[in-house]
C-alpha cells in the first residue's frame, strides 16, 4: 500500500458507499481488493427500488450507517481525550 492509508477492512457481506447514497456526495476513498473479491454494484435507482421492497435491506443499511458512525465517534473522542491529556501534562495552552 505505498503511498496510501488502510482505513478499514471489509468482511464478508459488508456495505460500503451507502453513505454517497445517502447525502448525494460524491465518494472520498478508494476501494483496493486483497484477494479475490465479488462485488454487487446499483444504480442509485436500483437501490432506492431495492430499499422500497426489501425491508431487510434498509435495516441492513441502517446498521451500516450506524457502525461508521459510532466508529468516527469513538475515534474522534479518543483524539480528543489524547489531546487533553497532552495539553494537561505539557501546560500548553489550548
Amino acid at each position: 500500500m505505498h503511498g496510501r492509508t488502510l482505513l478499514h477492512t471489509l468482511k464478508p457481506g459488508d456495505l460500503v458507499g451507502e453513505l454517497s447514497f445517502m447525502d448525494d456526495e460524491p465518494r472520498y476513498g478508494t476501494l483496493l481488493a486483497s484477494g479475490p473479491t465479488k462485488v454487487l454494484c446499483l444504480s442509485r435507482a436500483d437501490f432506492e427500488t431495492l430499499v422500497e421492497t426489501e425491508p431487510r435491506v434498509v435495516y441492513k443499511v441502517m446498521r451500516t450507517i450506524m457502525r461508521v458512525a459510532h466508529r468516527v465517534q469513538r475515534k474522534i473522542s479518543w483524539q480528543l481525550q489524547d489531546l487533553q491529556t497532552y495539553v494537561y501534562r505539557t501546560g500548553a495552552k489550548a
